[in-house]
This record gives structure tokens, sequence and C-alpha cells, in this order.
């Protein structure tokens, strides 16, 4: 099986030296998102299939996903842009200015919470109200942006969603584990019976 949070870690440090090298060593020009799509895949290995890039044995993304980026589109239902938390900055960097294998996790668990929030601060260190949290399913990864995917089947995770992140740094399955790295604001309505994916597309903007 895929070491994902090994594969999702290699490719930050890959796209923040790209970014250095890029536009200078003082400023680093990432963007974050979060998109939300109702799928119609009945399984979890229907959509990997279909909506993640195959990767070898040894982690190559040897297939760009088979659905395009148009396909998917149409089965957008939500869209906010994120930021990253004083946590998530301090460990992409420490990724950018280390060689080492092991380091601590930045995106074990992603979460969703049903808020209240008015608003999303680089200083947040968990979800206001977490309401259930999945590992990533699959990362499609190109020169200059990672899509980290999550798969929610039909009774996983329903409800009001009002805000997301990814959880690093020993979190574990337990809600409220581990460090926030990102945190993003939004409204979706979760129903039961219908398959969502998140996808968590970090981009480097030249």
């Amino acid at each position: 099986m895929l070491d994902m949070e090994r594969l999702l870690k290699s490719y930050l440090r890959y796209l923040l030296l790209k970014a250095l090298r890029v536009v200078g060593s003082d400023t680093i020009s990432l963007d974050g998102w979060l998109r939300v799509h109702e799928i119609p895949f009945e399984s979890e290995d229907e959509y990997r299939y279909w909506w993640c890039a195959e990767r070898s044995d040894a982690g190559r993304q040897i297939r760009a996903p088979r659905m395009s980026a148009r396909e998917k589109a149409r089965y957008q239902v939500c869209e906010a842009h994120n930021i990253l938390t004083n946590s998530g900055r301090q460990y992409l960097l420490i990724y950018a200015g280390s060689n080492a294998g092991v380091s601590n996790p930045w995106a074990q668990y992603f979460a969703v919470g049903t808020g209240p929030t008015a608003g999303v601060s680089a200083s947040d260190q968990t979800l206001v109200s977490e309401l259930a949290r999945l590992q990533p399913t699959g990362l499609t990864t190109s020169s200059s942006q990672a899509d980290v995917s999550v798969y929610w089947n039909g009774s996983n995770g329903n409800g009001a969603w009002a805000e997301a992140g990814f959880y690093g740094v020993n979190a574990t399955s337990s809600l409220y584990t581990g460090m926030l790295m990102n945190h993003v604001m939004f409204q979706y309505q979760k129903q039961n019976g219908i398959a969502v994916t998140t996808d968590w597309l970090l981009v480097l903007n030249a």
C-alpha cells in the first residue's frame, strides 16, 4: 500500500523549493483551494479508478486521472480559498530546508466541522466544531500543483459542513488530535446517501 503521507511530504518539498527558485528566496507564492464534488461512484475502488492518478508501487505517478479537469468540474458544488495556519507554514518550511527521511507528518487526516465560524486565522489551532475526519485517498501532482483528494461515502460525515482542514503531527482517527495545518470556511450540506470528494489544491503561482 502506498504511503500517501510520505508522497505528499515529498511533493510539498518539491513545490516549495521550486517556488524559492522561481520567485526569490524571500517570497513563496503558493495558493490553496478546497473543492467539494458530489460524485456518481458507487464504491471507493470506482472512485480511485476514475478520479485519482495511478501510481507505481514505488509511488511514482504513471498515469493522470482518467477523468479530466473539465469532467470533474461538472460535479463541483463548492469552492473556497483556504489559509495556512502558523503551524502549517512552519512545517512546510521545515520540509523545504531538510533532506531528512523522517519528519513530522503534515496531512494525516482531513477533517470537516460544523462551525460556526465568522472567519479563519493563521493562529487557529483546531476546527471550531469537528464533525468527522478521514485519511487522504489520492494524490495527483503536476509541475505546479498538488491535489490531495479524500473520498467520503454516503454515510461518512453527514451534516452541515462549515469548515475544514488537515491535521498532522501525531494526528489519529480521534477528533481534534494532531496539529491543524490549514483552515477553510465554506458552506455545504453533506446528505446521507451522497458520495463526495474533497479536493485540496496547493498551487504554485509563478
